[in-house]
């Protein structure tokens, strides 16, 4: 099915491969990040660890860019090449390796706000229900209700992956290769705003959490 599906050119790959990169993987980091916090708080094992002579800071960095690292390789990199390896014998080398690495890149920013969006939350809940149900609400938010917004297009993450309005997904174009002004990466550094902004939330937050 795999190889029926690669036998076009264009967008329709395009479209194939930016879902598989952009959408299952940031489902991924959610279920992933979903656990980190919260397990460790309930369980003991923050307490008993930031017992010794470990900052919180230290110990909360530890799980952030380990896990966070992990998500991205097994979930974004591995499939991403994969994928290209694939395609490429498929369509005799069509796609450039810059495109792939370019949507690869759009997609690790992509798992990156979910991941953190969801490890904030872990650090807000003390328990993995609200955690769920605050990330893949916020999911579906950018996934199928920002798209239907006019005018959000340059302005929301959702573009990063999905097409908006008139307008194609930022993966998708650089996938088939469009020119791109300053305009159109305005939801790439929104997603990069988004990164910081929940990692350094959640730093703030279980600094001051009660374990």
């Amino acid at each position: 099915m795999l190889i029926a599906a690669l036998q076009g050119v264009g967008e329709e790959i395009g479209f194939l491969f930016v879902i598989f990169v952009g959408v299952s993987p940031a489902i991924g980091a959610i279920i992933v990040a979903n656990n980190i916090i919260v397990k460790e708080r309930t369980s003991g094992t923050a307490e008993w660890i930031l017992s010794k002579p470990i900052t919180r800071k230290s110990f909360i960095w530890a799980k952030y860019l380990s896990a966070s690292l992990g998500v991205i390789v097994t979930a974004v990199l591995i499939p991403g090449v994969v994928a290209y390896i694939q395609i490429n014998a498929v369509t005799d080398g069509v796609f450039p390796l810059a495109r792939f690495l370019g949507v690869l890149s759009l997609a690790a920013v992509n798992v990156l706000v979910y991941f953190a969006f969801t490890f904030l939350m872990g650090t807000i809940f003390s328990d993995t229900g609200p955690v769920l149900g605050a990330s893949f609400g916020f999911f579906m938010i950018f996934l199928s209700f920002m798209p239907l917004i006019p005018g959000t297009e340059n302005y929301t993450i959702s573009r990063l992956i999905v097409p908006q309005g008139t307008s194609e997904s930022l993966a998708l174009s650089i996938f088939t290769g469009e020119n791109l002004g300053f305009i159109d990466l305005l939801p790439l550094l929104w997603a990069i705003l988004y990164v910081i902004v929940f990692t350094m939330l959640a730093l703030y937050k279980f600094e001051r959490v009660e374990l």
